[in-house]
């Protein structure tokens, strides 16, 4: 349908989603959700995560920079306002 109100993306990836990152973005905008921001979140191991992370590793630095090319095309290609959150800059 067509979307009136201009949606935020908050996108915490997963070992489960991350590859999807930005087919998902593409899918919702070709659908017509009016996306006007995307920002990537970067789940660390923290006390909250430290069940989750019992059971699933970590996205490893080469899964990282994928979600950050994944981030990047969403910019150029679907002009949307996308970044980086929780990304120390000597980690990219």
């Amino acid at each position: 349908g067509d979307s009136r109100i201009k949606t935020g993306i908050f996108f915490s990836p997963l070992r489960v989603n991350y590859r999807q990152f930005y087919d998902t973005i593409k899918f919702l905008k070709d659908e017509g959700i009016k996306i006007s921001t995307v920002n990537l979140n970067r789940i660390i191991p923290t006390q909250h995560t430290l069940n989750y992370f019992k059971k699933q590793k970590p996205l490893s630095y080469s899964e990282h920079k994928e979600l950050i090319e994944q981030l990047v095309r969403i910019r150029r290609e679907l002009h949307i306002d996308a970044r980086a959150e929780a990304y120390p800059v000597c980690f990219l």
